[in-house]
C-alpha cells in the first residue's frame, strides 16, 4: 500500500481522466455544451417535441424533500409552497419527450446499491415505466428512525402532517383509507408492495360512495407509494396507511381534498402464538345503515367499542356478528375457519368487507397452493365453539391464528397444520420468496411497468 498522498494523487489523477478508470466516456464530445448538459442532469438531456427522435415517452421520479427547515433543500419547487393538506395538487410524476439516448444504461454506476438506477428512460408509448428516485440504500439496516409520511407530493415529518381542527375529515371523520403492505426481500435487495392495483380500486369505490375524489390518477398513486418507501430508505416490512379527506368544513363538504401516506411499523404475532377471542355483544353495522363495503375511518367505531369491551373482559379481540345473528368479521380482518377439513369463510353478503386478502386466499394460494377450496356460507355462532382451526386475514393481520374463543380451545388450542401451511405460502408469495403471481409485488428500487 502506497502512502496517503500517493493514494491521493491517484485519485485525483482518476478524478480528471474517467478513462483510466476504466469507465466509459460520455457519446458526446468532451466539452461540448451537449456533454455538459448531461453530465449535470445524470442522464440524457432534454429535447424540444419537435427533436425527439424516438416518439417514446420519459418517466423521471423524484426523491421528495423532506420538508424540514434544517435540511438543505436544492431541489424544492421554485414559487409559493401550500400548505399540508391545502392548495393546489401537482402531478407527482413529470412525463416529457426525450431523445433516443435516453436509454442508455445508468445501472452501473457504483454510487447506486439499487437494481435501478436515476434518470430518465425512453420507454414503448403502449406502456410507463416507474424508475426509482435518486436514492442511496444503506448497506445495512439501521435504527428505529422515524418514518417521514407523504402529504400531497411531499415527505413531511409526522408532526407537520397535520389537518384543520374544524375540518370535515377530523369534525365528521370525512375520509377513505386503504392499509397497504410493503415486503422486504433481502435476496433482491428490495421491498415489494403487494397488490397495488387492487388497492387502488377499492379506494375509489369508497370515494365514490363517500362523494368526493383526489386529483391524482393511479399513476401517481404508484410513484408515491414508491417515494413514500423509497424516502424513507424502507429495508424491512411495513404497514401503510393511504388516507383521502375532506378540508372543507361541515357535515356535507366533498371538497377541497387531499391525501398521505403514513408509514409505520406494524408488531405481528409471534410464530406459533395465536388470539384469545370472543363473540362480541356488539353487532356488525349493515350494509343498510354504515356499509362496511366503505372502507372509512367512522366505521371503524364500530369495531373499537367492540375492541375496548373485549380487552376489558380479558380477550385479544373480538368476533362480530351481523344483524341475523351469523358470524361477520374480525373488527379489521376476515375470519376463516376449519371445520370438517374444508375453510370455510361468511359470504359478502353477511356485512364484511370485501377483502384484498380474501380474494388472494380463495381465488389463488387455497386452490392452487394448499389444494383447498373455500366454502362461502353463513356460520353460526355454535361453529366457532367446534371448529377445528380458525384464523382472521387481512393487509394488517396477514394470517393471525385463532386459539380460542370465548374460553373454548379452537381444535387443541394451538395453530393448526392448515393455518400454519397457509401462513408460510402466503408470506412467501407477498415476500416474493416465492416467484409465482409477480403480478402482485411492486418493486420500490427497480423500474416497473405499469
Amino acid at each position: 500500500m502506497g502512502s496517503r498522498s500517493e493514494t491521493a494523487a491517484l485519485f485525483e489523477r482518476t478524478r480528471r481522466s474517467p478513462s483510466r478508470a476504466g469507465i466509459r466516456p460520455p457519446p458526446h464530445a468532451a466539452g461540448s455544451r451537449s456533454a455538459r448538459r448531461d453530465r449535470r442532469a445524470g442522464c440524457c438531456g432534454r429535447r424540444r417535441p419537435d427533436e425527439n427522435r424516438s416518439g417514446g415517452v420519459c418517466l423521471r421520479t423524484r426523491r421528495p424533500a423532506v420538508d424540514d427547515d434544517s435540511v438543505p433543500r436544492p431541489d424544492r419547487p421554485r414559487g409559493p409552497v401550500s400548505a399540508p393538506g391545502q392548495g393546489v395538487h401537482k402531478p407527482i410524476v413529470h412525463i416529457f419527450r426525450a431523445s433516443a439516448n435516453c436509454n442508455q444504461d445508468a445501472t452501473q454506476d457504483p454510487e447506486w446499491s439499487g437494481s435501478g438506477a436515476p434518470g430518465a428512460r425512453v420507454v414503448s408509448p403502449d406502456a410507463l415505466i416507474l424508475y426509482p428516485p435518486c436514492i442511496r440504500l444503506p448497506k445495512e439496516p439501521g435504527h428505529m428512525k422515524e418514518l417521514n409520511i407523504w402529504m400531497n407530493g411531499k415527505l413531511v415529518p409526522p408532526a407537520q402532517a397535520v389537518l384543520p381542527v374544524n375540518s370535515a375529515a377530523v369534525f365528521y371523520a370525512t375520509n377513505v383509507f386503504e392499509g397497504l403492505r410493503a415486503y422486504w426481500n433481502a435476496a433482491d435487495d428490495e421491498v415489494y408492495s403487494f397488490r397495488l392495483p387492487e388497492h387502488f380500486q377499492r379506494f375509489r369505490e369508497s370515494m365514490k360512495m363517500m362523494r368526493f375524489t383526489i386529483p391524482y390518477s393511479d399513476l401517481d398513486l404508484y410513484e408515491a407509494v414508491r417515494q413514500v418507501l423509497s424516502g424513507n430508505e424502507v429495508r424491512e416490512d411495513i404497514h401503510m396507511h393511504m388516507c383521502a379527506y375532506v378540508t372543507g368544513t361541515g357535515l356535507n363538504a366533498t371538497t377541497p381534498t387531499g391525501i398521505y401516506i403514513n408509514p409505520r411499523r406494524r408488531p405481528r404475532v409471534e410464530e406459533g402464538q395465536g388470539l384469545k377471542c370472543c363473540v362480541s355483544s356488539w353487532a356488525r353495522t349493515s350494509d343498510n345503515a354504515i356499509p362496511i363495503r366503505l372502507k372509512c375511518g367512522a366505521n371503524y367505531q364500530n369495531g373499537r367499542l367492540a375492541t375496548l369491551q373485549a380487552n376489558a373482559d380479558g380477550y385479544d379481540q373480538p368476533i362480530l356478528l351481523n344483524k341475523e345473528g351469523h358470524v361477520a368479521e374480525g373488527t379489521g380482518a376476515t375470519f376463516f375457519m376449519v371445520r370438517k377439513g374444508r375453510l370455510v369463510t361468511p359470504p359478502i353478503t353477511a356485512d364484511i368487507l370485501e377483502s384484498i386478502t380474501r380474494t388472494t386466499l380463495m381465488d389463488s394460494i387455497c386452490p392452487e397452493l394448499l389444494g383447498m377450496g373455500v366454502v362461502e356460507r353463513e356460520i353460526d355462532r355454535t361453529e366457532l365453539y367446534v371448529a377445528d382451526e380458525a384464523f382472521f386475514c387481512g393487509s394488517g393481520y396477514e394470517i393471525t391464528p385463532i386459539l380460542s374463543i370465548d374460553k373454548f380451545p379452537v381444535g387443541d388450542g394451538k395453530v393448526g397444520p392448515i393455518t400454519a401451511r397457509l401462513t408460510r405460502a402466503y408470506m412467501d408469495i407477498v415476500r416474493g420468496v416465492d416467484a409465482r403471481f409477480p403480478e402482485w409485488r411492486t418493486p420500490t428500487y427497480r423500474p416497473v411497468r405499469v
